[in-house]
């Protein structure tokens, strides 16, 4: 069993305590430190100090969905695997079929010697009716935005993070936890406009946070 190092200076999770809360504590701890800079003036250093201090939520691109991931710039970039998000991202949260335009991305991924690998925090039955006709690898139960999981998903595709982008929905999931491991997070809209359960309790804290980011000009255009 792989163990979780935790981050110097990191939120800890506690015994007992899910992904979901951890990601949540991380998001409101994030939340309220910005509030108490917000009043900082618009100055270089002030958005270099808050970049440095929160850059962990800010995605490195932003795109309207997954086939919108140029993909011709990846490999241009060296980009070599790419660890993709389930639910919302691939396919609706509701529902295990993946939209064609996805499954041709995918597709064309691998036909530019891309790796590809389907991260979730959703259960393995999910995940593996998901994509059982693909023959793509994955990582269930990821935990996501701990560590172990990204880690497991690198090691399926034996890549260093360093070549890898991960591609989601959520900033708490998603964007931090491929930032927590030294990989460039790609941010996509949802799939569909509504979310599972856990994911709309994050959702009120990502519109926060990106409130914030988009206030102190932090905030990526989308492509």
């Amino acid at each position: 069993m792989e163990r979780e190092v935790p981050e110097r200076g990191a939120v800890r999770i506690g015994r007992g305590e899910g992904e979901h809360d951890f990601a949540r504590r991380g998001a409101a701890r994030t939340v309220r430190r910005l509030s108490e800079r917000d009043s900082l003036p618009p100055a270089r250093e002030g958005r270099v100090l808050v970049r440095k201090l929160f850059g962990n939520f800010v995605p490195d691109r932003i795109a309207d969905s997954l086939a919108n991931v140029d993909l011709e710039e990846l490999v241009r970039e060296g980009v070599r695997g790419v660890l993709v998000d389930l639910d919302n991202t691939l396919l609706p949260w509701n529902s295990s079929d993946i939209p064609d335009a996805h499954r041709a991305w995918l597709e064309a991924a691998r036909a530019r010697g891309l790796s590809v690998c389907v991260i979730s925090n959703n259960h393995t039955m999910r995940v593996e009716n998901a994509l059982r006709e693909l023959g793509i690898p994955y990582v269930s139960s990821a935990r996501k935005p701990l560590r172990a999981g990204f880690v497991r998903a690198l090691r399926r595709i034996g890549l260093p993070p360093e070549a890898c982008v991960v591609v989601g929905d959520q900033l708490l999931t998603d964007v931090w936890g491929a930032h927590r491991v030294g990989m460039r997070a790609f941010l996509v809209r949802p799939v569909v406009p509504t979310d599972g359960p856990h994911t709309r309790a994050n959702r009120f804290f990502e519109r926060r946070i990106r409130r914030l980011l988009e206030r102190l000009g932090l905030w990526p255009e989308e492509e």
